[in-house]
């Protein structure tokens, strides 16, 4: 499958996927202010991920996004929604 949109890869450590998308948002927003480069397209993905998503029935219906266990995910736009792919669990 070929995707032209952005693909953004979240590792769940010990947050769940709301502040883990809040904390990657952040990190954007300074690197933006520092005047290093951010993709665009990357930046309005994981904005409107984190205005459109109910987190908590998200992770009422997904456990795994809870943060208790370490996973790594990829989060992308499918139509008018969001798609959040488990890419691995990994140990620790």
């Amino acid at each position: 499958m070929v995707r032209n949109d952005p693909v953004l890869t979240l590792l769940l450590d010990g947050h769940c996927i709301e502040t883990t998308a809040r904390i990657a948002f952040r990190d954007m927003e300074r690197c933006a202010l520092d005047g290093r480069e951010v993709d665009e397209s990357a930046y309005e993905l994981l904005s409107e991920f984190l205005q459109a998503t109910d987190f908590g029935t998200l992770r009422t219906e997904r456990p795994i996004l809870d943060g208790r266990r370490k996973v790594k995910v990829k989060v992308y736009r499918k139509g008018a929604t969001f798609a959040i792919e488990e890419i691995d669990r990994l140990e620790g």
